[in-house]
């Protein structure tokens, strides 16, 4: 969001960490730039998990050399149920991005400081893109961290996720072809329906998009995206626009 060894799992989210921290200080001369923007979408799927109705998603972030600090969030439209709030730290270079993840999706009402780990999870990412001339990407996120992600026993499950993905362009649209999963048994983010266990394709997706020229300096980006859902037995299909 279970590698072979526990200790392997935990080591997913130390490993996004290190390089964080070792890494930063190369950019010292390096501009801050502020980032923003906000998306609007039908239906709100995550993951291929159908997560709420039309939505309106803001995102605000800094952003210094390879290293960014930003929020994410979703509100559905016209109903106060389903709230989210996602903060990320991550770093990138030459292609490689690792990435801290702290998510609270508990929804309204719920407690966000008080017992923080009750609401909250925590997620460590790494994804590599190969570039313009091969646009394949690949990524793997494990949750390490939040309550949601334990067994009744107290057990941690190490939820994750795995993606791999191609883009490309044809008659001035932009595409994204996409497949991703759980590796294993991920109660954190995904609950199959029926008594599936383990290994599982939560999102087959096709995503099309295009910027539309709104004035001279500034343009919004209308998108499609498909979404099958073989674990979750579902499919869903989305539009939006990106301001």
């Amino acid at each position: 969001m279970k590698t072979i060894l526990r200790s392997k799992r935990f080591l997913t989210g130390l490993f996004s960490l290190a390089v964080l921290f070792v890494t930063a200080p190369v950019q010292t001369k390096a501009q801050v730039k502020v980032v923003g923007g906000a998306d609007v979408v039908s239906a709100y799927v995550w993951r291929g998990v159908y997560q709420s109705g039309a939505s309106i998603q803001p995102s605000l972030g800094l952003e210094w050399g390879g290293l960014s600090v930003g929020a994410w969030g979703s509100t559905t439209l016209g109903s106060s149920d389903f709230k989210e709030l996602d903060v990320t730290v991550g770093y990138s270079i030459a292609g490689l991005t690792a990435a801290v993840t702290d998510y609270y999706w508990s929804g309204q009402g719920a407690s966000f400081y008080d017992h923080y780990l009750r609401t909250h999870l925590i997620e460590g990412t790494l994804s590599y893109e190969f570039g313009p001339r091969l646009p394949f990407y690949i990524s793997w996120s494990t949750f390490f961290a939040g309550d949601m992600d334990k067994e009744a026993n107290g057990d941690r499950q190490y939820s994750s996720y795995f993606e791999v993905g191609y883009g490309f362009a044809l008659k001035g649209v932009d595409f994204r072809a996409s497949v991703g999963g759980a590796p294993w048994d991920s109660p954190a983010w995904l609950i199959p329906s029926g008594d599936k266990r383990g290994f599982q394709i939560s999102a087959i997706s096709l995503k099309a998009s295009k910027d539309i020229r709104i004035t001279k300096n500034y343009s919004a980006s209308v998108f499609l995206r498909a979404i099958a859902s073989p674990a979750t037995d579902d499919a869903n299909f989305i539009v939006g626009i990106s301001f």
